[in-house]
């Protein structure tokens, strides 16, 4: 499971095909879930490499949607540090989210936002908010019966600590040993 839109974009890559394993992004199930909902305009957020990869937008133009796509930096980094309720985060908010006050749907094309949900929530109270995450998870739960078998394997191009710091600080999750990878 690859947990991270902008790291989903490159899913095509010679070293993931060619690696044997079975990998689910985010992005897939997520234009799924955008899919299944009524709304014929919907918006993005995103990193900056998710937005300019242009997936969501091809995929659902494809399909008769109208999209406006919008880099939401720097929420990412601001989550990774646990600023999830302070004056800098609601302002960050309220600038990338104002063009967006009459959105049916937005799509949270970063698994990061998902911490800001109360805020953005808050925000935008009658928009349905569809979670990458939710639908990733929904996706590999149907796919690949995992029934109570657990094993999780963490895995990151980055630094290892930084992750395991960053999981705690957004989401208060303590992630056991994470093992760097390159692609």
């Amino acid at each position: 499971m690859i947990a991270c839109n902008a790291a989903s974009t490159v899913l095509g890559h010679p070293a993931l095909t060619r690696s044997g394993l079975a990998i689910c992004g985010v992005i897939a199930p997520a234009i799924a879930a955008t899919l299944a909902d009524p709304a014929r305009v919907v918006r993005v957020i995103g990193g900056r490499r998710t937005i300019r990869s242009g997936l969501y937008r091809r995929a659902l133009v494809a399909a008769g949607r109208r999209v406006h796509a919008r880099v939401a930096h720097p929420l990412s980094a601001l989550v990774e540090r646990g600023q999830l309720d302070t004056p800098r985060v609601h302002a960050e908010l309220g600038r990338i989210l104002a063009p967006l006050r009459q959105v049916e749907a937005l799509v949270l094309a970063c698994t990061h936002y998902t911490a800001l949900l109360p805020a953005i929530r808050g925000l935008l109270p009658r928009a349905r908010i569809i979670d990458p995450a939710a639908a990733a998870l929904a996706e590999v739960e149907r796919a690949w019966s995992l029934g109570h078998v657990r094993s999780d394997m963490f895995l990151t191009t980055g630094d290892p600590e930084a992750m395991r710091t960053a999981a705690q600080l957004a989401f208060g999750v303590q992630l056991p040993a994470v093992q760097r990878v390159a692609l």
